[in-house]
């Protein structure tokens, strides 16, 4: 038993029924609380899933025709341009924060060169060289 506004008594069935109508004057279920907590979750584990995504690579890997040629660490002391010359072509990357990018190349069309900063989703390819770099380790 409780008491109403007024100092009389109410029984625990009225209690609970004030309770329910306090509730549903949100126009809110038990079930609609447990589908925001749900979407609240799902949303705090995408959002986390998203910023693991995000890390910079340790290495760059550069192949050829399918074979490792080169790999370069993505650290402060390789900042800079780095030039090399495999089976007659001529690569130029740059590397800036821990990001690589193709700044200069032999080939016709140059698309690698407009790809920009390799990413772990989006590596770097050119088709007539048969040239990919690629984004793989650890972050920091």
């Amino acid at each position: 038993m409780s008491l109403r506004r007024d100092g009389a008594a109410r029984p625990n069935a009225a209690v609970e029924q004030d309770q329910k109508r306090r509730f549903r004057s949100f126009g809110l279920r038990i079930g609609d609380l447990l589908l925001m907590a749900g979407l609240l979750v799902a949303a705090g584990i995408a959002w986390g899933m998203r910023s693991n995504g995000a890390e910079t690579a340790a290495v760059a890997v550069v192949s050829i025709e399918g074979e490792r040629v080169r790999q370069i660490a993505l650290e402060a002391e390789s900042d800079g341009m780095h030039t090399f010359t495999d089976r007659g072509v001529t690569y130029t990357l740059e590397i800036s924060e821990s990001r690589v990018r193709m700044a200069q190349i032999d080939c016709p069309d140059h698309i690698c060169i407009k790809t920009g900063w390799a990413d772990r989703q989006t590596p770097i390819v050119c088709m007539p060289n048969r040239l990919v770099i690629e984004l793989e380790g650890e972050g920091s």
